[in-house]
């Protein structure tokens, strides 16, 4: 009876360690099986070696893939690559859940992760109070769901204004740019001495309307000048005083002509060509952008751009910049849950995201990633800037946000094509934005 019920006390034990740690490193059993990974276009022959060494574009081929050779080369155990949102949106992952066959561990752009990091298909999380205090708060609330982590956030790019430098001195005002911050009426007063020595072709910022692609570059840095929010707690908040008056301001710039002509029908390669077209003070990119050379379509001098805060408008002192950050989940279908749940932590340890950050020069969501890129001066400045202003809230977070992604645009266009007055615009936005939200 002795030997029973030490044996019986033993089984317990082991039960227990497999049932009430999940996400434990080491799994109960050897697995010998294969996992599946998803990730955003599949596999494809990676741009640097293991060590992070860059590849001549003209070596690069499949004998080293990005995920096989790279990312997964220290990973245990056996992994397929699917290839998911190729087209960016997420209809093959929704063609395969309806088969019942969605990968063990799904890895992407944080907008399309959420629609489904959620009770209804994803497993739980569950990291340590050190792991918790390691991830920069801002970075875990888009993928917390009554008051469970369903997803890891990874690392991320910023969108910030970018200022062409030489055009602004050849007007006198180049002492403006002496600090990444400047005002609304500076802003103004650039543009307006800009266009009286240039003409009228020359603009002071590329507005677009023509759909969602890019929209952290066109218009949300212009509500956070305002002080104002697209969403707030997974409410859209668009519809308030500052957001007005952001819209009011986008309006007078496009109806004083110090846009291009016709937001409502541009897309976002208006944004990427502006400053080597030369005729544009700002546009909106990546810090990246300011490593590299502008080399202007009329064959003149090539020249370094410089970033900048979105202008602020009176009485505002932080204009949060928006993000793109990817993410990790690991779907409740799955047939190993201790071996998928390896797998989304190592390809979010501190390790994958200092790799990450530095080959791909983005911005880490954990803290002791540390400064992987303290050469590079735009990636320092930059970290600044969100340590500083915070992030704005695009909606990434929500579980609908594709969709309520798709409205923003015709919102815009509403407005510049004057079909209906700002009010009106709002309202209807917000109606049917928030009727996505609400629905069950």
């Amino acid at each position: 009876m002795k030997r029973i019920t030490i044996l019986i006390m033993m089984m317990l034990i082991v039960f227990s360690a497999c049932r009430d740690k999940p996400e434990v490193i080491a799994p109960c059993e050897e697995f010998t099986g294969t996992l599946t990974l998803g990730i955003q276009g599949g596999d494809s022959p990676s741009t640097v070696t293991k060590e992070g060494v860059s590849i001549p574009e003209k070596e690069r081929n499949t004998d080293l893939m990005k995920y096989r050779d790279v990312i997964l080369a220290d990973f245990p155990y056996k992994v397929e690559i699917r290839n998911y949102a190729a087209d960016a949106t997420t209809i093959k992952m929704d063609v395969d859940i309806a088969g019942g066959d969605a990968p063990d561990v799904y890895w992407d752009y944080l907008g399309r992760v959420n629609k489904y990091a959620n009770s209804k298909y994803a497993l739980p999380i569950n990291l340590t109070f050190e792991e918790l205090d390691d991830y920069l708060p801002s970075a875990l609330a888009p993928v917390m769901k009554d008051g469970e982590l369903y997803a890891l956030p990874g690392t991320f790019w910023i969108a910030v204004m970018i200022v062409n430098k030489p055009l602004v001195e050849s007007v006198g005002m180049g002492g403006l740019l002496e600090d990444i911050s400047w005002t609304i009426d500076e802003f103004l007063m650039v543009v307006t001495a800009v266009q009286e020595k240039y003409g009228p072709e020359y603009y002071g910022y590329p507005l677009f309307a023509s759909g969602t692609g890019g929209d952290y570059w066109s218009s949300f840095g212009w509500l956070s000048a305002f002080g104002a929010k697209l969403y707030d707690n997974g409410k859209i908040v668009i519809n308030s005083k500052e957001g007005i008056e952001a819209l009011e301001f986008m309006k007078f710039m496009s109806d004083a002509g110090l846009v291009a002509p016709g937001v409502a029908g541009l897309d976002y390669k208006i944004d990427l060509n502006a400053m080597e077209n030369g005729n544009f003070v700002a546009c909106g990119n990546t810090p990246a952008y300011c490593e590299n050379f502008v080399k202007p379509l009329n064959g003149s001098e090539p020249w370094n751009a410089i970033m900048m805060e979105w202008p602020r408008a009176p009485g505002i002192d932080k204009v949060p910049v928006s993000v793109g950050p990817d993410a990790g989940m690991v779907f409740a279908s799955t047939k190993h849950p201790v071996e998928a749940m390896e797998l989304i932590r190592y390809l979010n340890s501190v390790e994958m995201q200092s790799f990450t950050s530095k080959t791909g020069t983005r911005f880490a969501s954990r803290k002791s990633v540390g400064n992987v890129l303290a050469n590079v001066p735009s990636w320092v400045i930059a970290t600044e800037m969100v340590d500083k202003n915070g992030v704005f809230d695009t909606g990434v977070g929500l579980e609908n946000y594709v969709e309520v992604r798709n409205l923003y645009p015709s919102m815009l266009q509403a407005i510049f094509s004057e079909e209906m007055t700002i009010q009106e615009a709002v309202d209807r936005f917000v109606k049917e934005g928030t009727a996505i939200l609400e629905r069950e």
